[in-house]
């Protein structure tokens, strides 16, 4: 091999090498950036929730409207993502306490459909007692604006977004208990004023 073949050789080896770096780089930087720590956001916090629906794990439909009346907490999650798998005895908990009074936690996950065995393997083996949607075309990123995993959103009895978290909810996390201290106090007004009615006439 002469000198110039080698010259070329070891440039086509160094920019070969380059080019992985940067891709495996760039692949791990996404993964940091989806997977992030807490981050508290005001992005749609004080409007109206959008519109979401979807299926669950069971094959039932779930509907957000259908919920007014309620408070859910709505988590955008992955079994792929470690702090979203360990935030969910957190939620679990959350939910059982807070049920009775009109609270549900409803986890969305956005993995892949080939990843269903995985979800539903994580969801028993956790004893999950909330509803789990399916969506693994991720209209739930578009719809909230999702930008990290996890990402929670706490939707009010009135349907307005009164709380939203980019990261992991910790075990007993302060400023959750504080906002559904308030939240789960509130309770819905009624979709119109009651109308006075006449007495009901008696028969002849």
């Amino acid at each position: 091999m002469t000198r110039i073949a080698r010259s070329i050789f070891s440039f086509r080896r160094c920019a070969a090498s380059d080019a992985a770096t940067v891709a495996i780089t760039t692949a791990v930087a996404a993964t940091v950036a989806s997977c992030t720590p807490n981050r508290g956001s005001q992005q749609g916090v004080g409007e109206p929730a959008p519109r979401y629906a979807g299926h669950t794990l069971r094959g039932s439909t779930f509907e957000l409207a259908s919920h007014r009346g309620d408070v859910v907490l709505l988590n955008v999650w992955a079994t792929w993502c470690p702090p979203c798998r360990q935030e969910l005895p957190e939620l679990a908990r959350l939910h059982r306490k807070h049920s009775d009074r009109g609270f549900s936690v409803v986890a969305v996950s956005v993995d892949n459909e080939d990843a269903v065995g995985r979800v539903r393997q994580l969801a028993e083996a956790m004893a999950l007692p909330f509803p789990i949607v399916l969506d693994a075309r991720s209209h739930v990123t578009g719809r909230f604006d999702i930008r990290a995993f996890p990402t929670s959103v706490l939707v009010d009895r009135e349907g307005i977004v009164r709380w939203r978290r980019e990261g992991m909810i910790h075990d007993g996390d302060g400023e959750l208990a504080a906002t559904l201290v308030h939240t789960l106090g509130s309770v819905a007004s009624p979709s119109a004023p009651a109308t006075p009615t006449s007495p009901p006439s008696r028969p002849l």
